[in-house]
């Protein structure tokens, strides 16, 4: 098993989008033809992000992608995505903590908090 990470985002600051604007920051390094793909995702909002992502590897033909996230936003999903795992589902509010962070902030946070 290998760990990869690469970087895609489809906001930035505080903002998110509702438009396929989505920007590769940082690809892939290693080959993943005829490989098992597990993407690992803190939070699913519009889905945007994760289908350009998803839609991105498929060119480099791997065995499979799997979806996995912490948190899936049901309500604010705009694209049908297979998630094969997933943490919770919550309401479309921000949360912060343990890694997760508003605009840079709130990240180190111990424990998970809604931004409001």
């Amino acid at each position: 098993m290998d760990i990869e990470f690469c970087k895609v985002s489809s906001y930035v600051g505080t903002g998110t989008t509702s438009a396929q604007t989505v920007q590769k920051l940082i690809g892939l390094t290693n080959n993943i033809k005829d490989r098992h793909v597990v993407i690992v995702e803190d939070t699913i909002d519009s889905g945007f992000t994760l289908d350009y992502l998803i839609k991105d590897l498929q060119k480099e033909k791997p065995k499979s992608i799997s979806l996995c996230a912490m948190f899936l936003k049901k309500a604010n999903l705009q694209v049908e995505l297979d998630i094969k795992y997933i943490g919770m589902t919550i309401d479309p509010e921000f949360v912060i903590g343990y890694g997760l962070d508003y605009d840079e902030w709130g990240r180190n946070i111990y424990g998970l908090w809604i931004n409001k």
